[in-house]
């Protein structure tokens, strides 16, 4: 009798803690802090794993956002195969495009126009990142000369 006495309470006092981790989604701020720590692997596990985490936060910015705001090209195509869109528009800068464009990162824009994006997408003022490149000073003829350069060896 002693015996299923003390098995029944390691499977009610384990229940709870197996239940919650399983039924527990990841949040957009810690797929963000995966990004940044660049544990790409650990990332598309928690991306691939159901039922997935929240994938925007409250300003419709997705992974590839942040990955655009920071320059991180690397990441492009692990969260492209994850299934993370390439033409989202938020609702500040536009899509990660725009965002990698207005931030000066040229490997990003090329990673970028490589997985197949759009490249006429139009953020909430009406304006393409070809715009946005051209308004951006110094570096624009950088960006828009790397940019004509992807689209010509299409």
């Amino acid at each position: 009798m002693k015996k299923k006495f003390v098995f029944f309470v390691v499977i009610i006092t384990l229940l709870p803690i197996h239940v919650g981790y399983s039924m527990q989604r990841p949040t957009f701020k810690s797929c963000v802090q995966l990004l940044h720590t660049h544990h790409l692997d650990e990332l598309k596990r928690v991306l691939m794993t159901p039922p997935g985490p929240v994938r925007h936060n409250r300003f419709g910015d997705n992974l590839l956002h942040v990955a655009a705001y920071h320059g991180y090209d690397y990441a492009i195509e692990t969260l492209v195969a994850t299934g993370t869109s390439l033409d989202e528009i938020n609702t500040n800068e536009g899509s990660p495009l725009h965002i990698a464009t207005r931030r000066g990162f040229p490997r990003t824009v090329a990673a970028l126009l490589g997985c197949d994006t759009n490249r006429n997408p139009r953020n909430s003022r009406g304006e393409t990142a070809l715009h946005t490149a051209i308004q951006e000073g110094p570096f624009s003829a950088e960006k828009l000369n790397l940019y004509y350069q992807v689209i010509a060896n299409l």
